[in-house]
């Protein structure tokens, strides 16, 4: 589990897209804690691209959290807007 992104600060309408470019499924959420899954995760497999607003995600989070369970190598590719 790793945090790829924070905010400077939490905002109900930021824009999150996560595109899996690996050969692992990974998760991501939004957490208010860095380096730990939030409440609310997402489910990206390989080859997918998936986008949610920070207020489906997280009511506080700003750090962009990433789980990758197999431990493997992983590539990804962040959208914020």
């Amino acid at each position: 589990m790793k945090t790829v992104y924070t905010s400077e600060s939490y905002n109900a309408t930021t824009f999150y897209t996560i595109q899996n470019n690996g050969n692992e499924s990974v998760s991501f959420s939004l957490s208010s804690t860095a380096d730990v899954e939030g409440i609310e995760t997402v489910l990206l497999n390989a080859g997918e691209t998936r986008s949610r607003i920070a207020e489906n995600l997280s009511p506080t989070g700003v750090y962009l959290v990433v789980n990758n369970p197999n431990a493997g190598a992983i590539k990804i590719r962040i959208w914020v807007e």
